[in-house]
């Protein structure tokens, strides 16, 4: 059975409405996404760290319910578990505070054993650090936010990025931009796709099970490494059709994952 393996930092997100929390929901960019896929029952690994605290007992409690192995987080002794706080606008989208304390020590871990054809997922600052470019040569799919790529180069032409920025490392490419569209750059397809509208409750994870989805679908529709370089329009609208269903779900509560109620109805279709 293949795996999926996410690296990836574990934080609690504290979740505001106007000046009062509304709720503390264990997060982190591609935590999100693992905690989806192991609910849609996909066997999955994560490697992290969190603190010896009540909040890193939270994060590893709420692993354990999820079917997500704790043996390759390292809970360090000094050093306190990373919080943000999010604050939600109008349109439920979120600017964050965060909160860090690491020690200099990080990642002492085991690293769980790859077998071929794994998918393996990295995001947050873990994506950039330590080179990103030779993060971006390591990558089989480039996915980003426009925000992100405006962050990282000052661009936001998605073409322009494509070619200047990631095509020479990784030849494929999908970019979001928040309910907008989704835009796919490959060495033989070029497509933009239209997000549907929704009333979004908050939108903190929808990128992060965006990615998420990409993989269930890359799972789902059995494509492995030696058919990326080939992969056809039709297999790709497939993949991209269940990141936005992962994404839009995701936007309809305060979960950061998608409901055990959407894995069970999405897995059986």
């Amino acid at each position: 059975m293949r795996k999926v393996i996410g690296i990836g930092e574990t934080i609690l997100d504290i979740i505001f409405r106007g000046n009062q929390p509304s709720a503390a929901v264990p997060g982190g960019s591609v935590f999100n996404g693992i905690v989806s896929l192991g609910r849609m029952g996909i066997k999955v690994g994560f490697i992290s760290e969190t603190g010896n605290d009540r909040v890193g007992n939270i994060i590893l409690q709420f692993m354990r319910e999820n079917n997500i192995p704790t043996d390759h987080v390292n809970v360090f002794p000094d050093g306190k578990s990373p919080v943000s706080l999010a604050f939600l606008n109008e349109q439920s989208d979120a600017e964050y505070i965060f909160y860090k304390d690491y020690p200099k020590q990080r990642l002492d871990v085991l690293y769980p054993k790859l077998e071929e054809d794994d998918i393996v997922m990295v995001g947050s600052y873990y994506a950039l650090n330590p080179v990103l470019s030779e993060n971006l040569e390591y990558a089989d799919i480039v996915r980003g936010s426009l925000e992100d790529f405006f962050y990282m180069y000052g661009l936001q032409d998605v073409d322009k990025i494509y070619k200047d920025k990631i095509k020479f490392y990784c030849p494929r490419f999908i970019c979001t931009a928040g309910g907008d569209k989704v835009s796919l750059r490959t060495n033989l397809v070029s497509k933009e796709y239209p997000i549907e509208p929704l009333e979004a409750v908050s939108t903190i994870g929808a990128g992060d099970n965006f990615n998420a989805g990409l993989i269930y679908g890359l799972l789902k529709y059995d494509v492995r490494y030696r058919d990326l370089n080939n992969l056809n329009e039709e297999v790709w609208d497939k993949v991209v059709q269940c990141g936005k269903d992962f994404a839009a779900e995701v936007c309809r509560s305060f979960s950061n994952s998608v409901s055990v109620e959407f894995a069970g109805q999405y897995a059986s279709k």
